[in-house]
């Protein structure tokens, strides 16, 4: 048929369809329904599927560009797959065939939505075997963090079959079937194979689908499972498991002070320096350790340290020490010393609370007949003043005497002076004193239960922010915190297996766990002048 014999109509009506765009309708009620599954390659629950291509049909238009960042298929299939969206459909097309003999479970979690609204297909899930039948075991639980004890989100929950053929620790393998934790923790694992497992659990920040040292929490089941019915009720708690010392990164040279920088925050440092006149001063801040220019110290300063992590994680390293050349165009007037002080000026303290004072750099004086304490009569009051650490960076001042109302510390103009011959400007402090009835009492004890004999260290934490208060060693399990302020407080209680003074993480290859941690469920409310006693903690 030539062109001139087509109809006008008909060419009207192919340039109106070669033009037309999807436009989504406008106006009317918003849509809050989520698209609908009508149709799937294989059908739910099917059996002996040999494909590749699985193919999903909707009830309208749908999105799928997130899909493979959500979806999870279990036991995991192996090699890689193609996405495709055809408007209401979605199909995935697999490199390798599924393994046989297999039940699979995939789940989209957020992964289709619709064009419009961008409403979930909720709980969107399909099931198939391979075989002949459904494996149809199922595993559920809860995962929780073994210092708050709330439920951990998203956490994930892996099943390791003991009879595979994988050589690599079990630690650093991929689970064979794995899910995530539900927004109140909890999780439930279904059409599971007969066989014997082991439970692991991890924040898979990464996505990696294994536990990663320093930066993920983790935790495991100590027995193997042996998973021949249903199982319910299985507790995990996730806690710091991090069994790599700390790792030198880089220096950072200036011409008065020398730092190291670590892969993380630092919990103990012993430095050795080969010379004992060498020795300089130094601190720890979080990641660092940062050495300080004092005198006329040789070219090289050779030091040999020994760090240490929250964990207790240890490690060695020898450096050698070099301050970078004093530009002598530089300003060489002394600076303002800088000064940060708890409590803070007006703010409310205790008879028994102490004034820190924290510097930037290591002091060189204290200059005591230009500091003084008075209360609010401005009667002298005796006061101590020391160091609290070997850095020299903080002084703490206590009162040595009673007093009722309010504490007055005056510092005259050069009170403090650091290595770099900075000094303080003069300042006053004056703080209101709470006195005891403006304060509570906590008391109690712990039941005790274990057989192995064991300390307690007792934390009061600030219910607001989780904050530590205060702590306490106790050898019997009783406890009492003197002089509390009016605030919402909880309380911790770790069981010091060892007597070591802090919490020990777990060790998995000997298949030891952590040291529990036993939580007061109730947060307590203290007013003035108002005591909590006969607390007690249940030793769960």
């Amino acid at each position: 048929m030539s062109l001139k014999r087509i109809p006008v109509v008909f060419l009207f009506a192919i340039v109106l369809y070669g033009c037309a765009k999807f436009v989504p309708p406008t106006g009317g009620d918003r849509d809050i329904t989520p698209p609908k599954l009508i149709k799937s390659t294989p059908v739910d629950k099917q059996l002996n599927f040999k494909e590749r291509q699985i193919r999903l049909l909707f009830d309208e238009l749908v999105d799928s560009k997130n899909l493979k960042q959500e979806l999870i298929i279990t036991p995991e299939q192996k090699g890689r797959y193609k996405v495709r969206n055809r408007g209401e459909e979605v199909e995935l097309e697999f490199e390798e065939g599924f393994e046989e003999n297999t039940t699979y479970t995939l789940s989209f979690g957020a992964g289709i939505k619709d064009i419009n609204e961008q409403n979930k297909a909720d709980n969107l899930k399909l099931v198939f075997s391979t075989g002949s039948e459904l494996d149809s075991l199922k595993v559920g639980g809860s995962v929780t963090n073994l210092f708050t004890k709330e439920g951990v989100i998203g956490a994930t929950i892996g099943l390791y079959k003991m009879s595979s053929p994988d050589t690599l620790p079990l630690i650093n393998r991929k689970p064979d079937y794995f899910i995530k934790s539900d927004s109140s923790g909890n999780f439930q694992l279904e059409n599971l194979k007969s066989d014997n497992y082991r439970i692991l659990s991890f924040t898979d920040k990464n996505g990696n689908q294994k536990f990663d040292n320093k930066k993920e929490m983790f935790g495991f089941i100590q027995d193997t499972i042996k998973l021949s019915e249903n199982k319910a009720g299985i507790s995990l708690e996730l806690f710091p498991y991090d069994t790599i010392p700390p790792k030198y990164k880089r220096f950072i040279q200036k011409e008065k002070t020398y730092a190291l920088k670590f892969d993380e925050s630092l919990y103990k440092v012993e430095v050795g320096f080969e010379e004992k006149s060498d020795s300089i001063p130094y601190i720890i801040i979080e990641d660092e350790v940062r050495f300080f220019k004092m005198g006329t110290p040789k070219d090289s300063v050779m030091i040999s340290l020994i760090l240490s992590d929250s964990l207790l994680n240890n490690d060695t390293l020898k450096h050698t020490i070099t301050f970078r050349e004093e530009d002598q165009r530089s300003k060489q007037s002394n600076e303002i010393l800088k000064i940060s002080v708890t409590p803070t000026n007006s703010s409310s303290t205790t008879q028994n609370e102490p004034y820190i004072f924290s510097f930037d750099y290591p002091l060189i004086q204290i200059d005591s007949n230009k500091i003084s304490v008075s209360d609010d009569t401005l009667n002298t009051v005796r006061y101590k003043a020391r160091f609290v650490d070997s850095s020299k960076t903080r002084v703490e001042v206590s009162l040595l005497e009673r007093i009722t109302k309010s504490v007055v510390l005056k510092a005259d103009k050069g009170a403090f002076i650091n290595i770099l011959s900075d000094s303080s400007t003069a300042f006053t402090l004056k703080n209101p004193l709470l006195n005891k009835s403006e304060l509570g009492l906590i008391a109690g004890n712990i039941e005790i239960r274990d057989s192995v004999q064991a300390q307690y260290i007792i934390q009061l934490l600030n219910a607001t922010n989780n904050k530590i208060e205060r702590v306490l060693i106790s050898q019997d399990g009783k406890f009492t915190f003197e002089n509390i302020r009016p605030e919402e407080y909880t309380l911790q209680a770790i069981v010091d297996s060892n007597s070591n003074g802090v919490w020990d993480t777990a060790n998995f290859g000997k298949g030891t766990p952590p040291e529990r941690v036993i939580n007061l469920k109730e947060p307590i409310r203290v007013k003035a002048n108002f005591e909590f006693r006969d607390i007690n903690i249940p030793n769960q």
